[in-house]
Protein backbone atom coordinates (compact mmCIF):
# COMPACT_ATOMS: atom_id res chain seq x y z
CA UNK A 1 0.00 0.00 0.00
CA UNK A 2 1.25 3.65 -0.71
CA UNK A 3 2.11 5.82 2.12
CA UNK A 4 -0.49 8.51 2.49
CA UNK A 5 0.32 12.27 2.64
CA UNK A 6 0.94 14.07 5.49
CA UNK A 7 -2.10 15.54 7.30
CA UNK A 8 -0.87 19.24 7.00
CA UNK A 9 -1.36 18.46 3.13
CA UNK A 10 -5.04 19.15 2.07
CA UNK A 11 -4.42 20.15 -1.29
CA UNK A 12 -2.35 20.75 -4.82
CA UNK A 13 -3.74 23.05 -7.31
CA UNK A 14 -4.43 21.22 -10.34
CA UNK A 15 -1.18 23.16 -12.00
CA UNK A 16 1.28 21.75 -9.50
CA UNK A 17 2.09 18.35 -10.62
CA UNK A 18 4.42 17.58 -7.66
CA UNK A 19 5.56 18.59 -4.07
CA UNK A 20 8.46 18.24 -1.95
CA UNK A 21 8.01 17.52 1.93
CA UNK A 22 10.74 17.41 4.09
CA UNK A 23 10.15 15.74 7.15
CA UNK A 24 12.93 17.27 9.45
CA UNK A 25 13.02 15.04 12.90
CA UNK A 26 13.12 12.04 10.64
CA UNK A 27 15.29 13.72 7.84
CA UNK A 28 13.89 12.57 4.69
CA UNK A 29 12.33 14.16 1.78
CA UNK A 30 9.10 13.24 0.64
CA UNK A 31 8.56 13.38 -3.21
CA UNK A 32 4.65 13.35 -3.85
CA UNK A 33 2.57 13.47 -6.97
CA UNK A 34 -0.41 15.42 -7.32
CA UNK A 35 -3.28 12.85 -8.87
CA UNK A 36 -6.27 15.40 -8.76
CA UNK A 37 -9.01 13.41 -7.33
CA UNK A 38 -7.40 10.44 -6.74
CA UNK A 39 -5.09 12.40 -3.88
CA UNK A 40 -1.53 12.79 -2.97
CA UNK A 41 0.79 9.65 -3.38
CA UNK A 42 3.71 9.88 -1.70
CA UNK A 43 6.15 8.23 -4.56
CA UNK A 44 9.70 8.22 -3.27
CA UNK A 45 12.12 9.49 -0.13
CA UNK A 46 14.87 10.54 0.04
CA UNK A 47 17.16 10.61 3.40
CA UNK A 48 18.35 15.05 4.31
CA UNK A 49 20.45 16.39 6.64
CA UNK A 50 19.60 20.25 8.33
CA UNK A 51 21.52 22.59 9.46
CA UNK A 52 24.50 21.55 12.19
CA UNK A 53 22.53 23.92 14.38
CA UNK A 54 18.85 22.36 13.74
CA UNK A 55 15.95 24.55 12.57
CA UNK A 56 14.43 27.52 13.20
CA UNK A 57 17.14 29.98 11.61
CA UNK A 58 17.00 33.54 12.83
CA UNK A 59 20.20 35.20 11.07
CA UNK A 60 22.17 34.37 8.18
CA UNK A 61 25.18 32.16 9.50
CA UNK A 62 23.18 30.98 12.63
CA UNK A 63 24.13 27.27 10.72
CA UNK A 64 20.08 26.37 11.47
CA UNK A 65 17.74 25.53 8.50
CA UNK A 66 14.73 27.69 7.67
CA UNK A 67 11.21 26.62 7.81
CA UNK A 68 8.60 27.36 5.70
CA UNK A 69 7.43 27.26 2.17
CA UNK A 70 9.92 27.54 -1.23
CA UNK A 71 9.46 27.36 -4.75
CA UNK A 72 12.18 25.70 -6.62
CA UNK A 73 14.01 27.67 -9.62
CA UNK A 74 16.16 25.66 -11.11
CA UNK A 75 17.60 22.33 -11.26
CA UNK A 76 21.60 21.84 -11.49
CA UNK A 77 23.57 19.01 -12.97
CA UNK A 78 26.79 17.75 -11.38
CA UNK A 79 29.41 19.79 -13.09
CA UNK A 80 27.42 22.84 -12.20
CA UNK A 81 28.16 22.22 -8.54
CA UNK A 82 31.01 23.01 -6.72
CA UNK A 83 32.48 19.98 -5.58
CA UNK A 84 31.71 20.76 -1.39
CA UNK A 85 28.04 19.51 -2.42
CA UNK A 86 29.05 16.45 -3.42
CA UNK A 87 27.65 14.30 -6.17
CA UNK A 88 24.23 14.38 -6.62
CA UNK A 89 21.55 17.31 -8.19
CA UNK A 90 20.99 20.48 -6.65
CA UNK A 91 17.82 22.45 -6.70
CA UNK A 92 17.69 26.12 -6.46
CA UNK A 93 15.15 27.66 -4.22
CA UNK A 94 13.96 31.12 -3.43
CA UNK A 95 13.89 32.19 -0.11
CA UNK A 96 10.64 30.49 2.48
CA UNK A 97 7.69 32.63 2.08
CA UNK A 98 7.95 35.59 4.88
CA UNK A 99 4.76 34.02 6.77
CA UNK A 100 6.30 30.84 7.49
CA UNK A 101 9.53 31.68 8.35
Amino acid sequence: MEPLAPVDVLALAPSSRYLLWVELEQGRLDVMENLGDAGIVIRKRIPVSIGKQGIGKRTEGDKKTPIGIYRVQQFLQDNELDDFYGIGAQLVTTLPEKAVR
